[in-house]
């Protein structure tokens, strides 16, 4: 035992996650405690390599602790993925896994014929019939936020999307495909209905329905997988009753749909692992990739790392794969670069949403007396309006944004990042302290997320009560409507705007993008660990989550929905955290001999 607990301990991907967990402790603590790093860089950077080792030993102890509890669940012992020098000791486990299979399938064929009749009539029945009852019952239960909240909610950049449908303004400012379906989906369904309030709930309604549909379909894929009743039981239960889910199934942002193509991109693409000669998978995979990334500016950015990492670890998928990447790939740089403006005549956004780090930082040094000579600041100041750079927020850059001059940068990107860099290079801490104050609600779990809450100093812009976890409003034009379930809509309001859920211990946690972000890495860092094929299947895809989720740490605020894919896909995710051996063993007819390879390469 104690020799596979050294084994775990050198293995690179958890030296990797214990780095990771400890620098998310040291920092996270000093933010909490000074609001930055109150101790420098050098001696934060000492005390994450102090810790490391720590964290690293706790989490080695996690793997081996969920591998021997796997081993004992799964009636085997543990000692079989591990380095077994002895052939004749091997040939012997795999002898006795062959009589006990043996065993197990002569009993089964002892049944009755009759009984094995029904089953297989149960069986024809079985995949439409709860395919339909888990479409219902997640449906149904999302209606009573939706009927307390009538007619759902029109918010975040709802209006700004609607508005520019209704006026022809459009830009690719907010992702156009989104954008499209979003305005005249209401226009179209207001007009049907007679008034902007029931066309609203119309689209809301729709898209519950096909969200619904989504989440049916990845139990039924889980059921494939062969995902224990436990397992699908917790998942339709998760899809059904969280809050969060409920949040986004019923409101109009376009992270909801977004989430859903990534979520099936990422399902699809586990089934195409599973089965890389089955191209139905393939051809879903960059259906709903492609989808993925119309829906949402930042996925291309993401989606190319996952792709070279991808075709990096899994060579023999190669020839699969990488036609469908870059037929992906090439397919939405078509539709961005040439169909929208081109065909379209749809112009690009602002490129100040690329600049949200830099001009936080810029604007942090700023507001630091004595830190910037006057001649430096005329500079930032060229760049930046002195109005926006004073009302700085260390938790939201809109403030800042709404004063970036686009054109002054376009036209002198130069000379602005020499001064970016010139000015970091004379204020690394300041420049790490804007940074990870900025994205602090991102990563440290059980964050209280109140970007929203403006300064003491400002006029509060949002009517939020310490969390801005979601935006439990809806704009105009909806018109204001008594809600008939008052007690259900004071339930999730708590949710939405108070710190209620952070004080929750453990089931808090659900709620926390930064939990879910270490709960990710885990998962991917013990898939990495275990390297099973059928761990390999679930954790591949995630790994397009991750590289999401690190591009929101680009953007001008911490949001749960910006992390909507992560709250998509956790079913996924501990899916290949609980039952690793299941994909594998729906894939390859001799688990025993499954066991084998991994312990030679170990």
């Amino acid at each position: 035992m104690r020799k596979r607990f050294w084994i775990t301990l050198k293995s690179p991907a958890v030296w990797i996650l214990g780095a990771i967990y400890a620098a998310v402790g040291v920092l996270g603590l000093s933010l909490e405690e000074t609001g930055g790093l109150s101790h420098g860089l050098l001696p934060t950077a000492v005390l994450i390599i102090v810790f490391t080792p720590i964290m690293t030993g706790l989490c080695a102890a996690a793997f081996f602790l969920l591998n021997e509890i796997s081993a004992i669940a799964n009636n085997k012992r543990s000692n079989v993925r591990f380095p077994d020098r002895s052939n004749i000791s091997v040939r012997l486990q795999s002898l006795k896994y062959a009589q006990l299979k043996t065993r197990v399938a002569n009993l089964e064929l002892s049944s009755a014929a009759g009984a094995r009749s029904l089953t297989g009539m149960a069986r024809k029945l079985k995949g439409w019939q709860k395919f339909l009852m888990r479409f219902g019952l997640i449906f149904a239960a999302w209606l009573p936020l939706f009927i307390s909240a009538y007619p759902g909610f029109f918010c975040y950049d709802a209006y700004s999307q609607w508005n520019m449908v209704r006026n022809s303004s459009l830009t690719a400012h907010h992702p156009p495909l989104h954008t499209l379906i979003l305005g005249y989906g209401v226009e179209n369904l207001a007009r049907l209905t007679g008034s902007y309030n029931a066309g609203i709930a119309f689209y809301l309604v729709l898209q519950m329905l096909l969200l619904a549909c989504v989440f049916a379909y990845v139990l039924r894929r889980m059921d494939a997988w062969g995902i224990g009743p436990l397992g699908r039981g917790l998942t339709m239960a998760y899809f059904a009753l969280f809050p969060t889910i409920a949040f986004f199934a019923a409101s109009t942002t376009k992270d909801t749909l977004f989430s859903a193509a990534v979520l099936l991109f990422a399902v699809f693409l586990t089934d195409a692992v599973k089965s890389p000669k089955l191209r139905r998978w393939w051809i879903g995979a960059a259906v709903f990739g492609l989808l993925a990334m119309l829906l949402r500016n930042n996925a291309v950015y993401a989606f190319i790392p996952f792709a070279l990492l991808f075709l990096l670890i899994k060579k023999p998928l190669r020839k699969f794969a990488l036609p469908v990447f870059a037929g992906i790939f090439t397919a939405a740089i078509l539709v961005t670069s040439v169909v929208y403006p081109k065909l379209m005549n749809i112009p690009d956004g602002s490129i100040r949403e690329a600049f949200c780090v830099p001009m936080q930082q810029l604007a942090r040094v700023y507001n630091i007396p004595g830190s910037l000579t006057k001649q430096e600041k005329q500079a930032v100041e060229k760049f930046i309006t002195p109005v926006a750079l004073k009302v700085y927020d260390p938790q939201w850059a809109d403030l800042v944004k709404n004063g970036f001059r686009d054109d002054a940068v376009k036209e002198n990107m130069g000379e602005f990042l020499a001064l970016w860099a010139k000015i970091g290079l004379a204020h690394p801490k300041e420049y790490a302290d804007s940074f990870l104050l900025n994205t602090v609600q991102g990563w440290l779990p059980n964050a209280v997320i109140d970007g929203y809450n403006s300064p003491p100093s400002m006029p509060r812009l949002y009517p939020y009560d310490g969390s801005s976890y979601f935006e439990f409003n809806s704009e105009y034009p909806v018109s204001a409507v008594k809600s008939p379930l008052p007690t259900v809509r004071n339930f999730y309001l708590a949710i939405a705007k108070t710190t209620v859920v952070n004080k929750i211990p453990l089931l808090g946690l659900l709620f926390s993008p930064g939990a879910l972000l270490m709960f990710l890495l885990f998962c991917l860092a013990r898939a990495a660990f275990l390297r099973r094929k059928g761990s390999v299947a679930l954790a591949l895809p995630l790994l397009f989550v991750l590289f999401l989720s690190g591009t929101i740490f680009l953007g001008p605020i911490m949001l749960p929905r910006y992390f909507l894919p992560m709250f998509f896909t956790l079913p996924l995710c501990a899916a290949s955290f609980l039952k690793p051996r299941q994909l594998q063993s729906a894939t390859r007819p001799s688990p025993h001999r499954s066991e084998q390879k991994p312990a030679s390469r170990r």
